[in-house]
């Protein structure tokens, strides 16, 4: 279990265990609990979204919702989706890149991709019907950090070393394996429709961390965030989508 706590640690502020230190191995074994953390998120976020959708207009329901993600998170992803979004949009060399993306500074690209990031959300969440609301917020984080561990595994690391560096390292194909049957499991509970929506969305991160790395010669830890938070709102787009044609379609 030490990979599991160790992973929920890292990807949450969830503090079941008292302990600091953990070994590489131990992030390498939580790799294939990615889905699982993410179903654990999103229990909080729809339990949350449940109360305040019944004592407040949906305009502060919205709000709220993106305020308990960062909570629960202490927005980790978002940290990687910036400077990500930094390096890729400075049109440099690679090297270049990779140097910007490890520069603790923020700059302007990162700033508007993160405004823009965040106003496609809470419009999505205040738009969202709320009967359709509670089951994507179960899905999207799992989705989220599908994608991560999809990233960790398949693609190689462009860096000597990084924190990013121990989960590619001691992940197998055996942990890829676990968690996409996680992962499944979780789509199918939402029938057909979790399935599309799974099917795209993979398809979509997998097309994003294959033009990262063909870029950079391979993701970073920076990387696995950006992917996760883009994912994140594609599911949510592609859920939408695909449960509103099925109403059309059944009438």
């Amino acid at each position: 279990m030490r990979g599991f706590w160790a992973g929920l640690q890292f990807l949450t502020r969830m503090r079941v265990v008292q302990q600091t230190s953990w070994a590489d191995e131990d992030f390498g074994a939580s790799v294939k609990f990615f889905p699982l953390y993410g179903l654990l998120i999103g229990i909080f976020l729809a339990g949350g979204y449940y109360i305040f959708n019944l004592i407040l207009p949906p305009l502060i329901t919205a709000a709220l919702i993106i305020l308990l993600e960062v909570v629960i998170t202490g927005g980790i992803h978002l940290d990687g989706f910036m400077d990500t979004m930094d390096g890729l949009f400075s049109g440099r060399s690679p090297e270049r890149i990779l140097e910007i993306m490890k520069d603790s500074r923020v700059g302007a690209h990162s700033v508007i991709a993160l405004g823009l990031l965040y106003l496609l959300k809470f419009s999505i969440y205040y738009e969202y019907p709320s009967e359709m609301m509670l089951s994507a917020l179960f899905f999207m984080p799992a989705m989220g950090r599908w994608a991560m561990l999809m990233g960790i595994i398949v693609f190689p690391y462009a860096r000597l070393e990084g924190m990013g560096k121990s989960f590619h390292q001691y992940a197998g194909k055996k942990a890829f394996i676990i968690g996409t049957l996680m992962i499944l499991i979780i789509a199918g509970f939402f029938k057909w429709i979790g399935i599309v929506t799974f099917m795209i969305a993979a398809a979509f991160a997998y097309l994003f961390c294959r033009k990262v790395a063909l870029q950079l010669g391979g993701l970073t830890g920076d990387v696995y965030g950006a992917v996760t938070e883009l994912t994140q709102v594609v599911t949510l787009l592609v859920f939408y989508v695909v449960s509103m044609w099925g109403w059309v379609m059944l009438f």
